[in-house]
Order: C-alpha cells, then structure tokens, then sequence
C-alpha cells in the first residue's frame, strides 16, 4: 500500500520495517525517522509506537489497515493482535481528531482502496 501510494502521489515512502530489519540502536532509528517526518510530504509504512506520536503530530490522514491477519500469520500475531488494535485506535483517537483516517478491516477493502487509486499491489 505504501508503494503504491508513494507511486500515485509521488511521495517519498519510509518503511519501518525494512529500516529497522536488522536491530540497531534504538535512539537513531528514532533520528531517522524523525528526519524522515520533516520533510513536507512523506509516507510512513509501518507503526512503531515508540515514535509514532511525533509521526501522528505531523500526518495529514493515517490508512490503518486493521485486519485480522491472525487467520493469515499464525498463533503469535494471533496472541498479540487483539492488544495492538486497541493500542493504535486508540493513538489514532488522540492525535488525529479533526484529520482524516481510513481503517481497513479486511483484505476486500484494502483491495477496493488500491483500485480507487488506481494501483496495483
């Protein structure tokens, strides 16, 4: 989804995960993610609650894809999923009051999303 929104809006795109695969410091992956954030348009994939309240400070909308992927991924994200949707909703409460959020529950609409953006997954 990242992808392919930084493809349609031709907005540079940061993946969490793919920045942080391997471990490293805690406190400079927090600085280059804050340095991402800066700039004036940007796409953040991923969460991260360790930095995402600096993130929610400085987004215009948020795509929260809220699935229940334990049906997909197994028994540990099974045992951790119900924890991090509270978790995050209720991020996404706090800090984007008046801007818009987009909550995906399923893989049907996130296709009906990639379709109205006329993208590919």
């Amino acid at each position: 989804m990242a992808c392919a929104l930084g493809l349609t809006l031709n907005d540079p795109v940061f993946h969490l995960d793919h920045t942080n695969w391997k471990r490293r410091d805690h406190n400079a992956f927090i600085s280059d993610h804050d340095d991402f954030i800066k700039k004036d348009q940007w796409i953040v994939d991923g969460n991260y609650s360790a930095c995402m309240p600096n993130r929610l400070n400085r987004v215009t909308s948020v795509i929260f894809l809220d699935f229940e992927v334990f049906e997909y991924l197994g028994r540990y994200v099974y045992l951790r999923y119900p924890h991090n949707s509270i978790k995050y909703n209720k991020l996404l409460k706090e800090y984007m009051q008046d801007k818009p959020v987009i909550i995906l529950k399923n893989f049907s609409e996130l296709d009906d999303l990639y379709s109205a953006l006329s993208a590919e997954r």
